[in-house]
């Protein structure tokens, strides 16, 4: 990617189970029940794919597919990142 090497990680997650599963681990939300779990239902399982450098072992390129059921239609949020710099300062025009 860009010159670099990077090693490619892919795979699927079940976005439902993973959901229970971190929302069931916050006590906060542990005492809900089922109730607290509705929204998790509406994920699809998700593609992810990770470019990591094979020299600085950081992302440097990250493509995922999450499908997501609204109204009982399905919606794809379709993500692509790329870093193309870390740990330096960013600047922001002023805009008013």
């Amino acid at each position: 990617v860009d010159g670099e090497s990077t090693t490619k990680i892919s795979g699927v997650v079940d976005m439902e189970a993973f959901l229970e599963g971190s929302l069931g681990a916050i006590p906060e939300l542990a005492g809900l029940g089922d109730a607290g779990f509705d929204g998790a239902e509406a994920f699809g399982d998700t593609r992810a794919v990770f470019y990591i450098s094979d020299s600085t072992y950081l992302p440097v390129r990250a493509l995922v597919d999450l499908p997501i059921d609204v109204l009982g239609e399905e919606v794809v949020l379709h993500m692509d990142f790329a870093y193309t710099s870390f740990n330096k300062r960013l600047t922001f025009p002023n805009v008013r």
